[in-house]
């Protein structure tokens, strides 16, 4: 598991992340938004520690208008997670959030292999232009 620098936040933050909808689905949600406090989230999942027990994921505030850019497939998901503000989730398997820390340098601190390949987009069959 990769190290999650920044700010340490209290996990009740996130208590029991709930799936809204599930954007995009490979053996487990991958791309879900969520929601809890009267908040609204966009989650990736980065990586899962099966040994551990434990997966990260990334989140970041998202709104309507936001999921409906990336449903349509007119932003890549890493664009949409390339906000002011990102978050390490570790979730426990058994739905208990671990901790939650608040990326000091947002998804520059994520290494490339555990975020999205920059321009890939939710929607394969699309025609840019």
């Amino acid at each position: 598991m990769w190290s999650a620098l920044g700010s340490i936040e209290d996990p009740a933050r996130f208590d029991q992340l709930e799936i809204d909808e599930v954007l995009f689905e490979q053996d487990s949600p991958k791309l879900f938004t969520a929601h809890t406090h009267g908040c609204s989230y966009l989650v990736y999942e980065s990586v899962s520690d099966r040994a551990e027990q434990v997966t990260r994921y990334l989140a970041v505030c998202s709104n309507d208008a936001l999921v409906s850019k990336l449903v349509e497939g007119d932003i890549p998901v890493l664009d949409a997670l390339s906000q002011d503000t990102v978050w390490a989730i570790d979730q426990r398997f058994d739905g208990r959030i671990a901790s939650t820390v608040t990326l000091s340098q947002g998804m520059h601190s994520v290494p490339v292999n555990c975020k999205p390949e920059p321009g890939v987009r939710l929607r394969a069959d699309h025609h840019y232009s």
